[in-house]
């Protein structure tokens, strides 16, 4: 019954503003009239709120938007923090990702066989097949043909590893 009472007593305000200067409409028949008028002179509507009288309607409503604006700030924050969480993880992602791939061109062969990187089929014995594809290789990855130097010279290495892992592991015809 309390309640009931209390919620009689509060009435519904709208709120409109012009610079500083704050006004808060008391919702009644003429409320969108008043407020037409207002707005013709530079006021514009900024939201209703209910309340026992049109002072404590603009200070609840102001404390309102000020706590709303805190609150948005905090998410901000949480937000930025969280980005720059991902950019540091990223970083080091990518950190590990160069030094996994210069790694892996270092010892290209614990991931690719030799018969791959050549290009000749898994288990070939033909050496003959296995030399043309060595030397047209090297032809397109030497340093002096390709633009890319540490490509090209890791590529090369890769290349005569695996020409001479094939070459000993099987016999001469």
């Amino acid at each position: 019954m309390r309640s009931f009472s209390r919620r009689r007593n509060e009435f519904k305000f709208y709120i409109l503003r012009k610079e500083e200067d704050y006004i808060a409409i008391y919702d009644n028949d003429d409320a969108d009239v008043i407020i037409d008028d207002l707005e013709d002179q530079g006021y514009f509507y900024l939201d209703w709120i209910r309340a026992k009288n049109s002072v404590i309607a603009i200070e609840k409503w102001q404390q309102t938007q000020i706590e709303e604006v805190a609150r948005l700030n905090h998410k901000n924050r949480e937000l930025q923090e969280t980005i720059d969480a991902l950019e540091k993880e990223i970083e080091q992602l990518e950190k590990i990702s160069r030094n996994s791939s210069r790694s892996t061109m270092s010892n290209g062969l614990n991931d690719l066989s030799p018969y791959a990187i050549l290009g000749v089929p898994e288990g070939c014995s033909d050496l003959k097949q296995i030399k043309e594809n060595y030397k047209r290789l090297s032809h397109i990855y030497h340093a002096d043909k390709s633009q890319s130097s540490e490509t090209s010279d890791n590529m090369m290495k890769l290349i005569n590893e695996a020409h001479q892992i094939l070459k000993k592991n099987k016999p001469n015809r």
